[in-house]
């Protein structure tokens, strides 16, 4: 069986999805627990982590009784300001919840190389480590070396880079190497998700699953779909049956890793969660 750590949910009249415009129109509409149980029909999927799509925490509420209301969606990575004075006030209350499993800032995109490493968010990130949340950054390639120095500065707070940092052709080299500095942190792990969104070439997909596998090993290594962004590139039948021809040189205890086992145990998953 399968863990997607990977989906998005979004309901468009909530309102704070300003990147969600009709300029996106295979993706310009509501997309709710049966959407995605449609899109799964036929695959080994048991369960997924819905990932906040929105920079507010009436958003992560939202998900949160999505994922109280549907068992099979296992856990939530939500949002919230790192960098607010109450932050660890309000990280604190939040992990109440035992749904949530992490939090993902989303300034990445504006932000520079240094974003995470620098002082505003250091009290944001040792409070996550504090209440067994994960961190997963919506990184970049040029992000990696300051995520680096964040993973060796709070060595107990589970990283996962969300995209494998979304290399690109254009990029892949420089990736390469910084991405092998960030994986002697062992406290980081490497989603993959998202790559038909960076190119249309499975050779090229096939480089980077090599790549990650190289300095990660499987066991830091966890699918996911991205779905519904998916659509934009592809569907979830497709890239899952890319992903499985991507992990062929694999063992079937890796693989098991990749797709079930990496998840369970970063996101604290219990049998009954993952089977």
């Amino acid at each position: 069986m399968v863990i997607d750590t990977h989906v998005h949910l979004w309901r468009l009249d909530r309102g704070d999805y300003d990147w969600l415009t009709p300029a996106r129109p295979r993706i310009h509409r509501d997309f709710l627990p049966g959407d995605i149980w449609a899109a799964q029909e036929d695959l080994p999927i048991s369960g997924i982590i819905a990932v906040q799509a929105a920079p507010t925490w009436a958003e992560t509420g939202w998900l949160l009784e999505q994922a109280a209301a549907h068992p099979w969606i296992v856990g939530v990575t939500g949002w919230a300001d790192l960098t607010a004075p109450d932050a660890r006030d309000v990280i604190t209350e939040m992990a109440r919840n035992p749904r949530l499993k992490g939090l993902r800032p989303m300034e990445a995109v504006a932000a520079g190389s240094e974003w995470l490493s620098t002082e505003a968010y250091a009290d944001g990130l040792a409070t996550l480590a504090q209440t067994d949340l994960v961190l997963e950054a919506l990184a970049l390639p040029h992000h990696l070396r300051g995520l680096a120095a964040v993973a060796e500065c709070h060595i107990d707070l589970p990283i996962i880079i969300n995209h494998a940092a979304k290399p690109t052709p254009a990029t892949v080299e420089a990736w390469r190497q910084d991405l092998a500095a960030v994986a002697d942190l062992p406290n980081v792990i490497c989603k993959m998700s998202g790559f038909t969104a960076q190119s249309r070439d499975d050779a090229f997909h096939q480089h980077v699953w090599d790549m990650v596998y190289g300095v990660f090993g499987a066991d830091r290594m966890m699918w996911g779909s991205d779905f519904p962004v998916l659509q934009e590139t592809s569907t979830y039948q497709a890239w899952f049956d890319l992903s499985e021809r991507l992990a062929i040189g694999m063992s079937q205890d890796e693989r098991d890793q990749v797709f079930r086992g990496t998840a369970a145990r970063c996101y604290g998953l219990n049998e009954e969660q993952t089977t």
